[in-house]
């Protein structure tokens, strides 16, 4: 019988792998290899405070998923709306010429809402520049928050592009 069946068995009363019990191996009779389990976790002295401790269980917590899938709806639920804002704008300026409509210049539009007699277009027009800005800034806000939970949680490149991506799109929001 070998010394594993052995040990499994509990008959081996000595730590030597031979087949023979009076080689040149030392017996211990206390010590049996039965009583060892694979199973037992080795239990290490955690040298943090109790803080970082909770800190890092939250680095890795479900909470960060959450938070991190949270904010991707938000910002996604933001773009929608301003996709929605964009074809509203589209839908009210249908008859406008292609030349004015791609102006960013108020006396373009100032010029061809008189020629035209259409006053409510420059206040509609500032409303959608103030709408568009505004969900974009949001939306950029929450994938700020997205790559910034995830970043945490992961730690690799990836999410700190996605933190510059929300970033930039909140400085082209606001401005």
């Amino acid at each position: 019988m070998s010394w594993e069946k052995e040990a499994k068995s509990g008959l081996v009363t000595s730590h030597c792998p031979s087949e023979d019990t009076n080689s040149t191996c030392s017996d211990v009779n206390d010590v049996s290899l039965n009583k060892i389990s694979p199973q037992t976790p080795i239990q290490r002295r955690s040298y943090h405070s109790p803080q970082m401790t909770a800190l890092k269980q939250f680095y890795g917590s479900t909470t960060l998923t959450f938070s991190s899938h949270a904010c991707f709806f938000i910002a996604s639920v933001f773009f929608v709306k301003l996709g929605c804002v964009d074809l509203d704008w589209l839908r009210h300026t249908l008859d406008i010429p292609y030349e004015v409509f791609e102006s960013d210049d108020e006396v373009v539009w100032a010029e061809w809402a008189e020629e035209n007699e259409d006053d409510s277009i420059m206040s509609m027009r500032k409303a959608y520049l103030f709408d568009r800005s505004l969900w974009y800034a949001f939306a950029s806000y929450f994938l700020f928050f997205v790559g910034l939970f995830d970043l945490m949680r992961y730690g690799t490149l990836n999410n700190a592009i996605m933190i510059l991506a929300g970033v930039t799109g909140i400085i082209s929001g606001v401005s």
